[in-house]
């Protein structure tokens, strides 16, 4: 599913890049829309809506995804792209405190520990069973033959 979603990706890709200016395309490795043409998926159909705004197309998040890395590898100044990988190295930082704190085993142990405090404890009460013994099988057996006869 997600390699098909890439290949139906780098078609939208494709088709998208024939609307960019010349000189924005030579910017971008021959090597990286080479692996984009051998690797997009030729059955997928994909057209530009002409007139509307590179933002308003409707395009993949994979899409979306690949011009973002685009723009900032190739595209964008240095100081965009110093602001960008900064506020990725952000992002990225702030997923791992809270994973960390989600995750981390001191609170998880409190959590439950605390719930268990919270519910009331189960109380058992034991019931003697009554076995039947022999003796009382066989006046049951000679009772059940006495009252099938009446």
């Amino acid at each position: 599913m997600v390699k098909e979603n890439y290949a139906c990706a780098y078609k939208e890709v494709i088709e998208l890049l024939k609307y960019f200016s010349l000189k924005d395309i030579q910017r971008i490795p021959e090597d990286l829309i080479t692996v984009f043409l051998e690797n997009m998926d030729n059955e997928y159909e994909y057209t530009v809506e002409e007139g509307k705004p590179f933002e308003e197309q409707e395009m993949l998040d994979e899409t979306k995804v690949i011009f973002a890395i685009i723009f900032r590898d190739y595209w964008a100044t240095d100081y965009q792209r110093e602001r960008i990988l900064a506020k990725e190295k952000n992002d990225r930082r702030k997923m791992e405190e809270e994973k960390a704190k989600k995750y981390n085993s001191e609170n998880l142990f409190k959590d439950k520990n605390i719930k268990r405090e919270e519910k009331p404890e189960k109380t058992v009460a034991l019931v003697k069973v009554k076995e039947e013994t022999l003796l009382s099988k066989i006046i049951k057996k000679i009772k059940s033959i006495f009252s099938k006869n009446k």
